[in-house]
């Protein structure tokens, strides 16, 4: 709903298309602690050490983003 194209995934990877906001995205993410690859194609992976409050934080970033 963001904007954002998400590819289904069967892992603990998530692919994500930013296309042209991909340096605008890093930016802004950056401000809110969370760093991002200034890549128009962004692959997140989660693991036993990543807090659910870590990624509810990552997608909070990604919808701020997008309201703005």
């Amino acid at each position: 709903k963001a904007g954002y194209s998400v590819e289904p995934v069967q892992t603990n990877m998530v692919y994500v298309q930013v296309g042209d906001q991909a340096q605008a995205l890093k930016a802004f993410a950056a401000e809110r602690g969370v760093k991002l690859s200034a890549a128009p194609r962004l692959r997140m992976v989660t693991h036993l050490d990543v807090s659910r409050a870590q990624i509810e934080q990552v997608v909070q970033t990604f919808v701020a983003f997008s309201q703005k």
